[in-house]
Order: C-alpha cells, then sequence, then structure tokens
C-alpha cells in the first residue's frame, strides 16, 4: 500500500497596495455607531463598497514550500510554528518529525535540526519558537516539557524547564519583549462558564517569574455551542476542584 503523506504547503503572503494611496475611500460612509449601555460600540456598515478598485488591497504570493507526496524535508506532516530570522531563513516547525528545518529565502533547504527523542537537541512535541535578544532561538516543547535554546547554527545550547508545565495545542502565543522579559502561557481559574482560561506569567531573563497577566473578559456571558461530552468534563473539572480545596 503506497505511503500516504499528509503536507500542507506553507505559502508567505503580503499584502500590498495598488496605487499611490492604500487607504480606503471614507467619503459617503452611511454607516451607524451606536454607544450601549454598557458602554460597547457597534458598528454596523451598509453593503455599499468604499474600497476604490485602484487603492484596495491584495494578496499576493510571493514564496511558496511544501509539497504533497514524495521524500524530503520540503514533505510536512503539521507546521506548528515559522519564523523568519535576520538573513531571510525561514524557520519552520514540524511538530508530527519533531523536527526543525531551515530554509533559505529562495525556498532551499539549508538543514534540518533535531529528531524525536528527550535527550539535548532532541523534541517530542515543539509547539512553538520565539527570537531571543541575544539571537539565540528558544524552542517550547510540551512533550519534554522543556525549552531547548539553539544558537543561529541551530546549535543545541542550553535546555530549561517550561514554566508552565500544562499542554496545548495550539500553544497560546508568548515570547520576548523589546525588554528582554519573557511571557508564558499558564492555567489561571476560569469563570464558571468557560472550560479552560489561561493567562500570561511575565519572566525576567533568568525565568524567574515577576507578574501576571491576566487576559481581559468579556462582562457579556455569550450563547456557545458546546459538544455533548462537554458537560460530563467540566463536571468532572468542578469535582476536581471541590476535592483539591
Amino acid at each position: 500500500m503506497p505511503k500516504l503523506e499528509l503536507a500542507p504547503l506553507l505559502a508567505g503572503l503580503v499584502l500590498a497596495g495598488c496605487g499611490a494611496d492604500s487607504r480606503p475611500f471614507m467619503d459617503g460612509w452611511t454607516g451607524t455607531m451606536d454607544t450601549l449601555p454598557s458602554g460597547h460600540i457597534v458598528v454596523r456598515n451598509d453593503d455599499r463598497p468604499l474600497w476604490r478598485e485602484d487603492t484596495g488591497w491584495r494578496v499576493v504570493e510571493e514564496l511558496r514550500i511544501g509539497s504533497v507526496e514524495g521524500e524530503g524535508p520540503e514533505v510536512f506532516g503539521e507546521v506548528e510554528a515559522f519564523e523568519v530570522d535576520g538573513e531571510g531563513r525561514i524557520l519552520v516547525l514540524e511538530r508530527i518529525a519533531a523536527q526543525l528545518i531551515v530554509f533559505d529565502a529562495a525556498g532551499g533547504h539549508v538543514r534540518t535540526i533535531g529528531r524525536r527523542g528527550g535527550g539535548p537537541g532532541e523534541f517530542m512535541q515543539p509547539v512553538a519558537m520565539h527570537f531571543a535578544p541575544d539571537g539565540h532561538l528558544w524552542v517550547v516543547d510540551v512533550g519534554t516539557h522543556r525549552t531547548s535554546v539553539l544558537d543561529t547554527a541551530g546549535e543545541y545550547v542550553d535546555g530549561m524547564q517550561i514554566p508552565a508545565r500544562f499542554r496545548m495545542i495550539p500553544w497560546p502565543r508568548g515570547g520576548f519583549d523589546d525588554q528582554g522579559r519573557y511571557y508564558t502561557p499558564t492555567r489561571a481559574t476560569p469563570a464558571p462558564w468557560e472550560m479552560l482560561v489561561t493567562t500570561l506569567v511575565r519572566h525576567d531573563s533568568a525565568l524567574v517569574p515577576r507578574d501576571t497577566l491576566e487576559r481581559p473578559r468579556d462582562p457579556i456571558r455569550r450563547e456557545v455551542f458546546e459538544y455533548p461530552g462537554a458537560l460530563a468534563i467540566r463536571e468532572a473539572s468542578r469535582r476536581s476542584r471541590s476535592r483539591a480545596a
């Protein structure tokens, strides 16, 4: 039986403005803006387009990396994240193969970093990567609960335990700010109707937690769709919290 390869295509896209002025043509807007008693602002647009044909934005494909069949580094199973470094190289984090694949700016394969395993430089479930201020790449691996630090040549430099020891795919956004502080997600106490809530923990350069940033919460309880097993999971979670208390 032929081997079935799942290979989504990784494409680089840019928004390109047509003409000298890429701002929308706003004259004659006939929509409405209302402020509700709750303070929320509701904007309603009519069906009349506001973009002129000569100023509208276009999505233009600049580069495509990937293959639907065959063998080689360009065949992807599940792309978890990708980044572009200062040299224009494209770094693709492949979760199924547990590898970091590097391509040059033209899409040519440069190197493949790591393999499946629990040792230094190996990955189990890599889910995110962030460039540190010193140029090193931090790869978050929830399979080993470790963040691997790689230098610009892809060599393993160090490994640190993930401060938030839980698995979530896709991984909530974290990373470094412009002051070199590092942010990681962690579990937060959810509202009664929420299954899982995450918040961000701010760490210093030594990964010492310094602050917690709660995410904004909607003051209005919205109607949501739940699959049949959700109620059983929620009840089990509630009982677990009750026993822990």
